[in-house]
């Protein structure tokens, strides 16, 4: 009679040997009964994970700041074309409204810079995108050469390339807050002209 009964695994009352469910309590015994706590174990761990991963989001809306991170990108001069690119990686948008170049006449004049403002409408720059532009400048194939974008990648070529990140641009934005910001980079360039002459 005792070979023909065992204890239940929840509520210990003897149950039938063979019983896949006890008659006391109603849980499942044997391989069901694994399945059933492994099922449980699973569903506490993902609940919690979730727990976690919503305070974590909840805690970096609390301490992060609201602004605007912009980041500016040269990504290439052509003979009418200065293209370039803005992303934003702030929490809130900013409006772009002015960009400027500096440039020195020729490489070796090093304390003698240029500026040319270009063209530029107000934009929003929303926060986690990125938005190229390319404006077009009359006559700046005479002022600046681009670099080649193949070249800049190539990491064997970066130190011989130092010497020509010697141009600036600078972007003129509002944040969220309605302050005025400024954002500059420097860029590779290849000026045209000469150094202005000293006078004696």
């Amino acid at each position: 009679m005792q070979n023909s009964v065992k204890e239940c695994t929840s509520c210990k009352q003897e149950i039938h040997v063979e019983a896949k469910k006890c008659n006391h309590c109603g849980s499942s015994q044997g391989r069901m009964n694994a399945i059933n706590t492994i099922s449980i174990v699973a569903g506490v761990i993902i609940g919690v994970a979730s727990l976690f991963t919503l305070a974590l989001e909840a805690g970096k809306k609390i301490f992060e700041r609201n602004e605007a991170r912009l980041n500016l990108v040269v990504s290439s001069i052509e003979a009418d074309r200065f293209n370039y690119i803005v992303s934003n990686q702030g929490s809130k948008p900013a409006v772009a409204y002015d960009i400027s170049i500096q440039y020195p006449p020729a490489i070796e004049c090093g304390e003698h810079y240029a500026m040319l403002r270009l063209p530029m409408d107000n934009k929003v720059i929303e926060p986690d995108k990125i938005y190229p532009f390319s404006i077009v400048v009359k006559g700046l194939s005479t002022a600046l050469a681009g670099v080649d974008p193949h070249a800049l990648a190539d990491k064997a070529l970066a130190s011989e390339l130092k010497a020509l990140e010697v141009c600036s641009a600078t972007l003129t934005y509002i944040d969220f807050d309605n302050t005025h910001k400024t954002l500059k980079t420097s860029f590779h360039c290849g000026p045209q002209g000469a150094c202005p002459v000293k006078k004696p």
